[in-house]
Order: C-alpha cells, then sequence, then structure tokens
C-alpha cells in the first residue's frame, strides 16, 4: 500500500506549488547560460551533485528519521537550518510555500498529530515549512520506505527542471526526457540513502545557481516564481 500511497502524493498533479518556481533556471535561459540539450545537462548535473543531494534530499532523509522518533522540536530545527541555505528571501518563501501547500492536503487526507502540528507550525511566517521537511515528515507518517521516499523526491524535482527548461528553451519533449533518463541513470549510481542522516550537516555549493536566484526576482518579465 505504500507504492500506491508514494504514487499519489509524487504525481504531478499533487498540490505543491512546485509547477510555478524555476528555482533560477529561467534567469538561466534568459541569459544563455542554459540554451541547449548539453547545456541543460550540465546545469542539472551540478544541480544533483552539489545542490539536491547533499542539501534538499538529505534535508528530506533527516526529516524523515526526525518524524518517525515523533521529533517536532527537531523538526522546527532542521526546517530553520534548512531556510537559512536559501540565498535570499524570495526562495525562502518559495520553498515554504511549496510545503504548506502540500502539507495542507496531506493534513486534510490524514489526522495525524505530527501533522497537525507541522501544519500548524507552517503558519507562523513566509518561511516556515520549508518543502523537503514537510515531504521527508510525510512519508515517514505514511510508512513509505525511505529509499523510494527520496527517489521520488529526485524524480519530481528534476522532472520540474525539464518542464521549465521544454517551456523556455524550447525543449522537445522527447530530449527533455533523455535529458531526465540520463540524470536518473547518474542518481542511480549514487548511494542516496545514509546510515546516519542526522550526523551529517546540510551542504549546499552551487554558485551559479545562486546568482541565477539572485537574478531571477529583478527580470522584468518571468513565467515562474522564484
Amino acid at each position: 500500500m505504500s507504492v500506491l500511497k508514494l504514487l499519489h502524493i509524487a504525481d504531478s498533479s499533487f498540490p505543491s506549488g512546485v509547477f510555478a518556481h524555476s528555482w533560477g533556471l529561467e534567469y538561466a535561459i534568459v541569459k544563455g547560460w542554459v540554451h541547449d540539450v548539453p547545456s541543460l545537462e550540465v546545469w542539472l548535473n551540478d544541480t544533483l551533485d552539489h545542490y539536491l543531494l547533499p542539501l534538499e534530499g538529505l534535508a528530506s532523509e533527516k526529516a524523515y528519521v526526525l518524524a518517525k522518533a515523533n521529533d517536532y522540536d527537531g523538526l522546527i530545527a532542521l526546517d530553520q537550518d534548512l531556510a537559512s541555505y536559501r540565498i535570499n528571501l524570495a526562495s525562502r518563501e518559495a520553498a515554504g510555500q511549496m510545503g504548506r501547500s502540500f502539507l495542507a492536503t496531506i493534513s486534510a487526507m490524514r489526522e495525524h498529530d505530527l501533522i497537525v502540528k507541522l501544519a500548524a507550525y507552517g503558519q507562523t511566517s513566509s518561511i516556515a515549512l520549508q518543502h523537503a521537511v514537510a515531504w521527508g515528515a510525510t512519508a515517514a507518517v505514511m510508512d513509505i520506505p525511505v529509499q523510494e521516499m527520496l527517489e521520488a523526491f529526485f524524480v519530481g524535482t528534476l522532472r520540474q527542471f525539464c518542464t521549465v527548461a521544454m517551456r523556455l528553451i524550447p525543449l522537445g519533449q522527447t530530449d527533455a526526457n533523455l535529458v531526465l533518463a540520463r540524470l536518473l541513470d547518474r542518481l542511480q549510481q549514487r548511494q542516496i540513502v545514509h546510515p546516519s542522516p542526522l550526523s551529517i550537516d546540510l551542504a549546499s555549493n552551487l554558485p551559479g545557481m545562486d546568482i541565477a536566484v539572485l537574478g531571477h526576482e529583478n527580470l522584468k518579465a518571468r513565467y515562474f516564481r522564484s
């Protein structure tokens, strides 16, 4: 049954607001840094190695472990730690908006004390409840295995990047899905589950993405947020 639950919450139609965000990729395309299949693949490979795996993915894995232990205070501390890695207020608010949208639907679907408390915490500020934290905690409550939780998180995030590129470069559906397939092949070769995730510090080392996220909010016309 956990597979059915995962397919439901990982579907692109599930409310999270992710479709509205490009995380700077739109700016990179406007500036010409990303303009075809090879440049997109370089951008996304770097994103996977230096942002998604050491920051977003690790945060969702930490959230999973903390939620399994019913450690609400630990989840709040993790959420605030993750938000501190965002380069500007707009990106912190974007990730918070995604997390709150996601958890609002989860809380309507499933009554669980920890989910209720996290949803209430999400209303305390515009940056509260970062998406990766909401995702990991939800998977734990739903008894979705951690490996499958992380795989679905990475697939959904990388798929969103490819969707943005497909709309803006422009890029055909076949090319976009070939890029995604190659990224997933690379991901499959990586160990994404850590023996002791709580002992590992979050990290992000992707200056190009940081510059793109900062520049995005100053674009005169844009399709996506952040």
